[in-house]
């Protein structure tokens, strides 16, 4: 969702306006008068009414058409909203409200709020594929450890579930080591390997061919048939 897009949905009213604004035009930096006035511009926009005086507005409010002209000129000179030229249906020059200045800074909020989510799931994700590692090793990782986990997810970008399932297949194979789950993270993304799924397809059948190929005697022995993934 970019900012164009959403500015041009809320004006079309694809978005409940009330919904949206309830939650955030405290944040935004408007007070309970100032936002029910913004919601009666919205609402006469929808009807037509794109250049409403401020008798009109006063009208559906308690507050005077003094009041309400004094707000409108505020949110012009805070840039909340903005005074345009347009068309009439007779196709006349005239003006009207623009609410753009004011659902971009929305979709600005909106943004950041959301990463700030992201951040704070990526986070939580880090914190619990590091306690997975050291409860696997049954010990505390070295600064180079972490810095190697750290590079996984932030230069290489690898899936916080692939380093799950890399790590697993290390523990399978017996073959536990920051060496080893590196290599098979290497052959994952080597082979287009981007989801979990893709990756226990990919070991499952790689063990289903190592087991046929295996003497049966051999076959008999083995307790659990692993990728090497450094050979």
């Amino acid at each position: 969702m970019d900012n164009e897009w959403f500015v041009r949905l809320m004006n079309e009213g694809n978005f409940s306006i009330p919904s949206v604004m309830m939650r955030s035009y405290r944040q935004l930096g408007l007070n309970d008068q100032e936002w029910m006035t913004i919601m009666h511009l919205w609402h006469l926009q929808q009807e037509g009414r794109l250049f409403p005086t401020p008798e009109e507005m006063a009208e559906r409010m308690s507050a005077t058409e003094e009041e309400v002209q004094t707000m409108l000129a505020s949110f012009v000179r805070r840039g909340w909203i903005d005074i345009i030229d347009a068309a009439d249906d007779r196709f006349m020059k005239a003006e009207r409200y623009s609410l753009d200045p004011l659902f971009s800074r929305l979709f600005a909020l909106i943004s950041q709020q959301q990463k700030q989510k992201a951040e704070a799931k990526d986070e939580a994700l880090e914190q619990e594929l590091f306690f997975m590692f050291e409860n696997e090793f049954g010990r505390a990782l070295s600064p180079i450890e972490y810095e190697t986990l750290g590079m996984w997810l932030d230069k290489d970008l690898y899936e916080p579930g692939l380093i799950k399932m890399a790590l697993k297949e290390a523990v399978l194979s017996g073959k536990l080591s920051f060496r080893y789950i590196d290599r098979i993270l290497f052959e994952w993304q080597k082979n287009n390997i981007q989801s979990v799924e893709q990756a226990q397809e990919h070991a499952k059948q790689f063990r289903a061919r190592k087991k046929q190929s295996k003497p049966e005697t051999e076959a008999r022995k083995a307790t659990i048939p692993f990728y090497n993934w450094l050979d």
